[in-house]
């Protein structure tokens, strides 16, 4: 697993934990992230549990194409049946059927600061590291619903 995605996963762990929802393993899939055959891989084997979820946030944008594309496979309407998230944002994203809701993270700046970094260590100045990436943002789209359950 990348370091990216155990990070992701410790966030994933905290912000539910700081709601008071019990994380379940069971819930989670790793998969080839690079690849939207990893999210439809992935997708399957929720869809194959006794009691699958009803909505997936997908680690990055090509495992949410990937997931949208098992959900339609297997029949499921998106998000009539299903809501699906991926994180980050593309163009592509809004041309989907149906336009996928992301999160966007602000990718622009975070290379800027990395480079900033990088610089300031090259030229031995003191630099502070963040330990926190800027803030994400929603961009909803189409492919969620109001939540309609119990957790």
């Amino acid at each position: 697993m990348f370091d990216t995605s155990l990070r992701r996963l410790q966030g994933y762990r905290l912000e539910l934990d700081s709601h008071g929802i019990a994380y379940n393993a069971s819930l989670v899939r790793e998969y080839a992230w690079h690849t939207w055959e990893g999210g439809k891989s992935a997708m399957k084997r929720l869809l194959k549990m006794k009691n699958p979820p009803t909505a997936v946030f997908a680690g990055n944008f090509m495992g949410a194409v990937g997931a949208l594309g098992a959900l339609k496979a297997a029949g499921l309407k998106v998000p009539e049946d299903f809501s699906l998230i991926g994180l980050h944002d593309s163009p592509l994203a809004e041309v989907l059927d149906p336009p996928l809701t992301v999160v966007k993270m602000p990718l622009h700046d975070m290379g800027r600061r990395a480079a900033d970094i990088l610089i300031s260590i090259l030229e031995d100045k003191p630099c502070q590291i963040p330990q926190v990436l800027p803030p994400e943002r929603l961009i909803i789209r189409k492919s969620t619903a109001p939540f309609r359950g119990d957790l």
